[in-house]
Formats: structure tokens, sequence, C-alpha cells
């Protein structure tokens, strides 16, 4: 059982993720429908390198934990013949997502809203051939939880899929300072939780 400050810190998170989400979104899509920091120039390398990678097939059901607009999830709606479940805990996505599903008559792409530290019961025990976290774990302030969760979603032979940030450390005492600032100013900007 989690302490209620711990509950209390990630339902609180959760909104604070939300919030920003359903403020920035449309700015965002101004530019790209995939909000990850680091990806290739041309995206559609990115999506077919998380294909691959991910091992992601035909026939599969995947879950997109975290999805913001949608990017990666269309592009693999468009690309497998597979359903994609694009999960995240913003009203304003999740209607960009329906809209857009309705503008391309998708019939393999299911947004939903919800908190991704709840998969195993916003979905039922083993739904899931994958769940992808591209680049949005680290909203979490109890990542364990969320792992635990997607435990209980994944299929028996599942792939539990996640790409994210992590912190070079730096060699001098200059370098980990500015490191530490840059980080601090990251998590504070897009609600982050970058772990030392």
């Amino acid at each position: 059982m989690i302490g209620w400050l711990k509950k209390l810190m990630y339902k609180q998170r959760a909104r604070q993720v939300s919030d920003y989400y359903d403020q920035w979104s449309l700015r965002f899509l101004e530019i790209t429908d995939t909000f990850q920091g680091f990806r290739t120039e041309d995206i559609t390398a990115t999506h077919a390198y998380t294909i691959g990678t991910a091992g992601l097939k035909g026939g599969m059901k995947i879950l997109d934990a975290g999805c913001g607009v949608g990017g990666p999830a269309f592009y693999f709606a468009s690309h497998l013949q597979s359903d994609i479940y694009p999960l995240t805990n913003s009203r304003v996505q999740v209607q960009i997502m329906k809209e857009r599903k309705q503008a391309e008559s998708k019939d393999n792409i299911f947004p939903s809203l919800g908190d991704y530290h709840h998969i195993g019961s916003l979905f039922g025990a083993e739904t899931f051939d994958a769940i992808l976290f591209l680049e949005s774990l680290g909203h979490s302030y109890f990542p364990e939880k969320v792992i635990a969760e997607c435990f209980k979603a994944l299929k028996s032979q599942g792939t539990l899929y996640i790409r994210d940030h992590f912190i070079i450390e730096g060699k001098t005492r200059e370098e980990k300072s500015r490191i530490k600032q840059l980080v601090n100013y990251a998590d504070r900007t897009y609600v982050y939780n970058h772990i030392y």
C-alpha cells in the first residue's frame, strides 16, 4: 500500500500534467504532432525506429501511454494492422485525437482519457501486447506504480517499452552544476520528473 503523501503527490502531479497539456497542446501542434524532445528531423524515421525496436507487428493491441495528441499512435495505426489505444489525461488532447480519427476515418485507433497510474483498472488484465511510454513516464512521481499497473494490463508475453530522458553526468563541478540547473528548469517548465 502506498503512503498517503506519495498518493497525494502523484494525484497532484497528474492534475499539473493535465493542466499543462490542456493549455499547451494546440500551440505544440502548430509545430508537430509528436511531442518528444529528442527526435530526428524526419519524424517518420523516429516512428519507424519505435516500431522496430519495440517489436510492433500487425495484429497487436498496443497502448501508447501518455500519448500527447497521438502523433506516434496515428502513425502506428496507419502502418500496422493493429488496434492502437492512445491514453492521455488531457481532455484537450483526447478531443484533438477524436477529431483527427474522424477526419482520417481511422477505425483502429481508440483515444482514451485516463491516468496511466491506473492502466490495469482502466483496461483490465492481460489486454495489451505492447505498452509504450514515449518520453511520458517522466511525468510521474510514482513510476513504480505505473510499471506495476502495466504488468497487470500486459499479456503474458507482452512488451513494456520505455523511451525517456536520461541525465548525463558532468565531469567538472561546473558542468554538474549547469546540468542540474538545466534539468531543474526542464522539470519546472515541462512538469517533468528527471531522476538524478
